[in-house]
Formats: structure tokens, C-alpha cells, sequence
């Protein structure tokens, strides 16, 4: 079943990032949050949407790679995989011209692994009855984003 979820998963995310799109993009996007200040600054739904739906994107990633693969519930090696397959599709994107590469996009879907991640390692922790401060730490991704989001949108309506 997890492994029929896991191909499901990556051909959406290949459909969504290269085959939906249409071709003639040339652009490259090494402004660090400049997606994040254009929002804030236009305050677009679309924007702040993309923004958080390229989050959301890589969460099944940080989840379905601890359950597949034991080695992946060190941290480090489900971030490496997320941060390397977030870079293969802006690389895909960039010379397909599918689709702009930029850092910001890298950026969300790493931190979209790192939750997904979090929120599996919580649950592994607690039905392996694991008591430690590591169940908090895991939520930290989860935390910082959803802190950073309200404030920003706490700040902005006032």
C-alpha cells in the first residue's frame, strides 16, 4: 500500500512540476524569499497559495520515506533525499524550461520534507513508546512555519 502511495505521489509531483506546464520559461530565481516579499508586498491568495502548496508538496516525501525505508528515520538522510530530489526537479524545470528555477522553491519543499518528516517521527517515536525530548525536536519545522505564517499574516491585517 506505502509503496503504491509512494509511486502515486511521485507522479503527481512529476505531472505537476513538468508535464502540466507549458514550455518557454528562461528565468532563474537566486533571490533568497523573494516569493515570500512579493506576497507580503502584493498580498496575492495566489501567491501565498503556490507558496504554501510547494511546502505541502514535498510533507509526503518527509512521511512516506521513514515508513519505507528504516535508514530513513535518520533525520539527516530523509533531509538529504528531500533537499536532492527538490533540486533534480528545479534542474528538470530549468532545462526542460518548465518552470523557473529559484532557491525560494527549493527552500519550501525542504522545509516541507522536515515536517513531513516531523510529524511521522512522532508517531514512530510514540507507538515505540520512545520517551524523549527528540518527539518535540522533530516538530520544530512544523512549529517555526506555522509561527512565521500567522505572524505574517497576523502582522499584515493590522
Amino acid at each position: 500500500l506505502l509503496w503504491t502511495i509512494f509511486i502515486i505521489y511521485i507522479i503527481i509531483v512529476m505531472g505537476a512540476t513538468l508535464v502540466d506546464r507549458v514550455s518557454g520559461y528562461e528565468s532563474v530565481n537566486l533571490h533568497l524569499f523573494s516569493s515570500y516579499k512579493d506576497a507580503y508586498n502584493s498580498f496575492s491568495i495566489g501567491e501565498w497559495r503556490n507558496l504554501i502548496l510547494n511546502i505541502l508538496m514535498f510533507v509526503p516525501i518527509g512521511i512516506l520515506m521513514p515508513l519505507l525505508f528504516n535508514k530513513f528515520q535518520q533525520w539527516y538522510i530523509t533531509y538529504l533525499v528531500g533537499f536532492v530530489a527538490t533540486l533534480f526537479i528545479e534542474i528538470l524545470q530549468f532545462i526542460s524550461k518548465r518552470g523557473i528555477f529559484e532557491i525560494d522553491d527549493i527552500i519550501n519543499n525542504f522545509l516541507g520534507c522536515a515536517i513531513g518528516y516531523g510529524i511521522v517521527m512522532f508517531f514512530i517515536s510514540l507507538f515505540k513508546k520512545k520517551k524523549s525530548l527528540n518527539i518535540l525536536v522533530y516538530q520544530i519545522p512544523l512549529i517555526v512555519s506555522i509561527i512565521s505564517i500567522s505572524v505574517i499574516f497576523i502582522n499584515y491585517h493590522k
